[in-house]
């Protein structure tokens, strides 16, 4: 009796062991699923500009634009003129906008000036002979000297897609500019810088 119980046992082992070894009789299930995601596409930072809205002048990365409006010859001590630039983005993206202000040469000193307001309108003047422009709206820098080092005016604007930014600049001569700047003259840049906002 103890012998029989004994093979019935090593039996059992057996056949547990075989069915643990995975033997040619038994077979796996399995089952793949794909989940596909939808396209993916990048979108564009685009900033343009021109002297009114509609009438976008600055275009392209690295674009210019030659001002002409933006002009001020044979000024005198306390001239200056007066002008709106509007921003766009043309984009997909809302972008973040810098803008500074640079001379070509020294040639003005500190004597040349620069105002600047957001959502403002220029108005332009001549009383006595001696023309005046002035702009309403957010002062963001009054009365600041450009010259050849980079001068910050616009510090930092968002703009979403589609919408536009109401920029109004004042240029001219301090009124207390010395001789020596006579029959003198430069090139004033107004440089825009574009991120995308937030990064």
């Amino acid at each position: 009796m103890a012998d029989r119980r004994l093979r019935t046992g090593l039996v059992a082992l057996l056949v547990l062991a075989s069915c643990l070894s995975g033997g040619a009789a038994w077979a796996w299930w399995s089952a793949v699923v794909t989940a596909q995601a939808p396209p993916v596409s990048s979108g564009t930072l685009d900033l343009t500009g021109g002297p009114e809205t509609g009438q976008e002048l600055l275009v392209g990365p690295g674009g210019t634009w030659t001002y002409s409006a933006l002009t001020l010859t044979g000024a005198l001590p306390g001239e200056s003129v007066a002008r709106r630039i509007v921003l766009r983005s043309s984009g997909t993206a809302p972008l973040t906008v810098t803008g500074t202000a640079t001379t070509a040469t020294a040639a003005l000193g500190q004597d040349l000036l620069l105002t600047a307001t957001q959502g403002g309108a220029p108005a332009n003047a001549t009383v006595d002979g001696l023309r005046t422009g002035t702009c309403s709206g957010s002062v963001l820098v009054d009365r600041q000297p450009v010259g050849t080092a980079a001068t910050t005016f616009l510090p930092g604007a968002t703009i979403a897609p589609g919408q536009t930014l109401t920029l109004c600049v004042v240029l001219g001569l301090d009124g207390d500019a010395p001789g020596s700047v006579q029959n003198q003259g430069t090139t004033v840049s107004l440089t825009f810088t574009a991120r995308q906002a937030g990064a």
